[in-house]
């Protein structure tokens, strides 16, 4: 840390007592500061509340989310399904038409 004046920032508020010609905290900035502290204090509390209830709604929407990849999983395969069987009953439908040789009916 660079000096100034002979005195570096951290002596600024020394408390090795009066007449060191250090500088002490006056009492109006101690009452100020322990005010700030329970600002910051009250401030902090409602921070956490509502990171609290972020947590909450980001839980939720995983949840949600989880549901609906599921859901979808099961219709994808429903659908593969239904196409399948859909494939095997017009092949059995079409068994008589003639197909090529890449098995396009024409």
């Amino acid at each position: 840390m660079a000096k100034m004046n002979g005195s570096s920032e951290n002596d600024k508020f020394s408390t090795d007592g009066p007449g060191d010609g250090k500088q002490d905290p006056e009492p109006e900035d101690m009452e100020h500061d322990m005010n700030d502290e329970n600002v910051g204090e009250e401030e902090y509390a409602a921070l956490e509340e509502t990171l609290n209830q972020l947590d909450s709604c980001l839980d939720d929407l995983e949840e949600k989310n989880d549901s609906l990849n599921a859901k979808l999983k099961a219709l994808l395969e429903s659908s593969k399904e239904s196409d399948a069987e859909t494939s095997r009953d017009g092949d059995k439908d079409n068994s008589d038409i003639p197909k090529d040789s890449h098995g396009v009916t024409h």
